[in-house]
């Protein structure tokens, strides 16, 4: 895997405004309305005052940076491990359900030509769909979406991770152990969400990010869209250093399904089902494995690339949470994804996912702290893979939770 330090991007001279992505065309007239639902929680105190605190100007040049960094991701990487230890589970999205096929990539005349990205090349394939968090499939939550373009329980050429949402709770190392915190001090077995809901009080880009993220019971795993978010590298054959993103839903969506409403969006931090949804634990696992046996699921994995203009671009590029103008660097289709026989329990469970795993011309870029934007995916790469290692360490003893495990 290619490691790039490049490019070196300024920070942005002002705080980065906190505010909706613009709706796709699947998304119909919802409406993202954290400003009034945090501006009614917090009467004593003005959006236009708090928001900007959220992402101000980071520095990314410091040696007390680059040793935060290490420190954090060091405490992080042993907790993911100690959970995995103890449960056997993943730690982020522990319920999920599992497909193999076939990835095909398809033309793409107006993306610069890819050593990879071969048009006509075709790779085995497996893909998981999970919940975030929780084992409800009905819970308001992250939904995420795992590719292999391999049928292998860890090697493979290329693996993209994904979740709901353009924008997430999460933009740097930093935010995430923040959201960690906030998390700790829920208590779900109880309903008390209040440790959650105070962090979004106090630094409203996670209210606005996780009302644009979760899904509240949708329809079917197939019913949404998933995004990397993160920013990764990308050289073509004229082996000029470009970036890109990457995007996966249905080419037959027409709706995305499971956009919170007005109600949820004022309660959002409350991760629970709704009380009058009496559906199976397991419906959207039921559902896609049905889906799957009845004539298979297809996708399409689609791609942002832009250039890299040192005059005028700074680390914002970076940013989870800043999605690009499709206008000016629209999605264009990368491969078809067809899925088409389930996978057993067993093999979801020991099949391993990888950041790690990128062709020569893609990889992924290095932080310099630990609020750095580039910090997410190079966290997740060593944090997945110590846990993926302690899994294995107690693979014999684990059986799975429920029959999509």
């Amino acid at each position: 895997m290619d490691v790039f330090c490049e490019p070196a991007l300024p920070t942005h001279a002002a705080p980065l405004p906190v505010e909706p992505s613009v709706n796709d065309a699947t998304f119909g007239n919802w409406r993202n309305a954290a400003v009034e639902v945090w501006q009614g929680r917090n009467k004593d105190k003005r959006w236009e005052d708090v928001a900007p605190t959220c992402y101000p100007p980071i520095d990314v040049t410091s040696f007390g940076g680059k040793f935060a960094l290490k420190r954090d991701l060091t405490a992080l990487t042993v907790a993911f491990s100690l959970i995995s230890l103890r449960g056997g589970g993943r730690g982020t999205h522990p319920t999920g359900v599992g497909a193999r096929g076939e990835v095909t990539i398809l033309p793409t005349p107006n993306l610069p030509e890819h050593a990879f990205f071969r048009p006509g090349a075709v790779f085995p394939c497996r893909f998981r769909h999970a919940n975030g968090s929780f084992t409800d499939d009905a819970a308001c939550t992250l939904r995420g979406a795992s590719l292999k373009l391999a049928d292998s329980d860890f090697e493979s050429p290329l693996d993209i991770l994904f979740n709901t949402g353009s924008q997430g709770p999460l933009w740097s190392l930093a935010s995430f152990i923040r959201f960690s915190k906030a998390r700790r001090a829920c208590d779900p077995v109880k309903g008390d969400f209040e440790g959650q809901a105070r962090l979004m009080d106090e630094c409203p880009a996670y209210l606005m990010s996780w009302i644009e993220a979760v899904r509240d019971a949708p329809s079917s795993f197939a019913d949404v869209t998933y995004f990397s978010q993160v920013v990764f590298p990308f050289v073509g054959l004229d082996g000029v250093l470009r970036l890109c993103r990457y995007r996966l839903r249905r080419p037959d969506l027409e709706q995305e399904s499971g956009l919170c409403d007005a109600a949820r969006q004022h309660e959002v931090w409350n991760m629970l089902r709704k009380p009058e949804d009496t559906r199976p634990l397991d419906y959207l696992r039921q559902e896609f494995t049905q889906r799957v046996k009845r004539g298979g699921v297809e996708y399409r994995l689609q791609i942002q690339v832009r250039d890299i203009v040192p005059a005028s671009d700074t680390l914002e590029v970076f940013h989870l949470n800043r999605p690009w103008s499709e206008a000016r660097w629209p999605w264009h289709d990368l491969a078809r994804i067809e899925l088409n026989e389930a996978m057993d329990p067993t093999e979801i469970e020991t099949t391993r996912y990888s950041l790690g795993h990128q062709p020569e011309g893609l990889g992924i870029f290095r932080p310099s702290s630990a609020v750095d934007y580039r910090s997410v995916a190079w966290a997740r790469l060593f944090i997945y893979q110590s846990a993926q290692r302690a899994r294995l360490f107690r693979a014999h003893k684990a059986t799975p939770a429920h029959p999509y495990a």
